[in-house]
């Protein structure tokens, strides 16, 4: 470890300067609380890569994850037996990694309707995806296993922060009961302001509905759909379930809470999504419980429904009346699939999707 340094600096000026940057790194400690950079993270936009070996014996592990706390919208990548050179030690492993992170994602915003709208996207194919995330939901946090592996030579793979979530604040959230409606517009509008002519659609959840609004109201740009944890209307019997399984946040994992508390800070999480559970209850109170029911017969294109058995957060009935209601759809059940199928199960969802999208329906 020494003699490279020394046939580079001579040992003389290896030492002197050595024992310089240790006495800097000291002062830095006494003269500032341990500052280095704290005040500057907010100010990083850009999408970052923190990588850290398990076995540094130099760097703490709570430095990379301060640096992924306080990075909006940082990924955090752990490296089991990596030490402080791992780029050395497992420099496959690591030029695989970093090679993955910097060539097949960019990300970017662009004014629609007055917001500026923060997009991933990824892939070269001839078929332009979008995909639209659920309640508080954004490319980040919905969709990595899809923009990491959805064949990118047969599509343009588009991830969306909607108005209010995830990259795209300003504005703050708002529902009223139409704002299903508005994201659809808003879909539309980023892909045309991206330069798709005609895209096909993936709506997990509330992007689900969205998508299926989107398709009715614009059929000749929507190729194709696929919606999973997606529903046209709100019985008594879902909000029950909502209730007993998503309503307080403070009974979620831990896992899924810190995703969300470091993407929106715990008082935004936790207002904008007692505000989603207000308005699906308000919901509840329209005639029939409708969502998007009306707009059903209106979806021409191709469209395949996915649902997970074990959704705790919505019933099969909703899968299954969608199926009925749009002609010509086809409906996929996953045995062991949950709200998060395409997260859980992500390459048998990407497997599935994709073999439908390139069908000659």
């Amino acid at each position: 470890m020494r003699k490279p340094l020394e046939e580079m600096y001579g040992a003389e000026t290896f030492a002197k300067t050595w024992a310089a940057w240790i006495d800097g790194v000291s002062e830095i400690e006494k003269r500032s609380d341990g500052n280095i950079c704290k005040e500057v993270l907010p100010q990083v936009k850009c999408p970052t890569l923190i990588i850290h070996g398990e076995k540094d014996p130099m760097m703490p592990g709570f430095h990379a994850d301060y640096l992924h706390k306080h990075i909006k919208g940082s990924r955090l990548h752990v490296m089991a037996e990596g030490k402080h050179n791992l780029h050395l030690r497992f420099a496959e492993e690591f030029n695989s990694l970093v090679e993955e992170f910097l060539i097949t994602i960019t990300s970017a915003k662009i004014e629609v309707n007055g917001v500026h709208l923060h997009y991933q996207q990824t892939g070269k194919g001839d078929h332009p995806l979008l995909l639209l995330p659920g309640a508080l939901g954004s490319s980040q946090t919905d969709f990595g296993p899809q923009l990491k592996s959805l064949n990118k030579e047969r599509f343009t793979v588009v991830s969306w922060d909607p108005r209010g979530y995830g990259r795209s604040i300003p504005p703050q959230r708002e529902y009223p009961l139409d704002f299903y409606h508005t994201d659809a517009q808003d879909a539309v509008d980023l892909m045309n302001a991206l330069h798709f002519r005609r895209f096909s659609l993936l709506g997990w959840s509330g992007g689900g509905i969205a998508a299926l609004i989107t398709a009715s109201k614009y059929p000749s740009l929507v190729c194709k759909l696929v919606v999973w944890g997606a529903n046209a209307y709100i019985s008594q019997e879902d909000i029950v379930s909502l209730d007993k399984s998503v309503r307080d946040v403070s009974k979620w994992s831990e896992k899924m809470r810190k995703t969300m508390v470091e993407m929106y800070g715990a008082e935004y999480f936790t207002k904008t999504w007692a505000a989603w559970i207000d308005v699906i209850n308000a919901f509840g109170k329209e005639p029939d419980g409708n969502m998007c029911r009306d707009i059903l017969p209106q979806v021409k294109c191709p469209i395949l429904i996915v649902h997970g058995e074990k959704d705790a957060v919505l019933l099969r009935d909703h899968a299954d009346y969608l199926h009925e209601q749009i002609k010509g759809s086809r409906l996929h059940l996953m045995a062991e699939g949950k709200h998060n199928l395409h997260l859980q199960f992500a390459e048998e969802f990407n497997s599935l999707v994709e073999e439908f999208l390139m069908s000659q329906d």
